[in-house]
């Protein structure tokens, strides 16, 4: 009889456990969408004082909802929170996939690949947002981790690169190459 008290004791003190860790889950995933309702209103808010056009009021509301599905960290304060090694880690794990179906990276040399993820500032546009202009200065690499984009240009005179002209253009040595 003792032992059988014992295992229900354990036992309620198990399930417990768990429902207090089930609530501190809903309690945190309340607060997020609180915080998230409370910036969605005064998003609204100044969008109405200043007048914003309904088709631009639209494309925000898309931008926030977007943004905050969670799929990728956006906000570069979050890494300044963890150490080196876990930002690194974060920065891997998110661009990973990506960076692997480029054929720009040796896909043997996860060195190459993890300074690069480490590089990677991920940002979120919108449909028919112009990320770079005919004739602008190439001061950004884009590599797509989710979604598509339209290549447009008045004078058809833009030269895609394949491979070996990016070694080139980038300027990695035989040796490397050779790996």
């Amino acid at each position: 009889m003792g032992i059988a008290a014992l295992i229900i004791f354990i036992g309620s003190i198990v399930i417990g456990t768990i429902i207090g860790e089930f609530s501190n889950i809903l309690s945190e995933m309340t607060k997020k969408a609180r915080q998230q309702n409370e910036e969605l209103h005064l998003i609204g808010s100044v969008m109405t004082t200043l007048k914003i056009p309904e088709e631009t009021q639209n494309r925000v509301y898309e931008y926030f909802d977007i943004k905050n599905e969670g799929k990728y960290v956006r906000n570069e304060k979050f890494y300044e929170i963890l150490n080196y090694s876990l930002q690194q880690t974060i920065r891997l794990f998110q661009t990973e996939e990506a960076i692997m179906r480029t054929d720009l990276f040796d896909h043997r040399n996860s060195s190459q690949i993890e300074n690069f993820a480490n590089l990677i500032k991920i940002a979120t546009f919108m449909p028919q947002d112009v990320l770079v202009k005919q004739g602008d200065i190439g001061d950004k690499f884009f590599l797509i981790l989710d979604g598509m984009v339209e290549i447009v240009s008045e004078f058809r005179d833009f030269e895609f690169f394949d491979f070996e002209q990016t070694v080139e253009f980038i300027g990695i040595s035989e040796e490397e190459k050779a790996r």
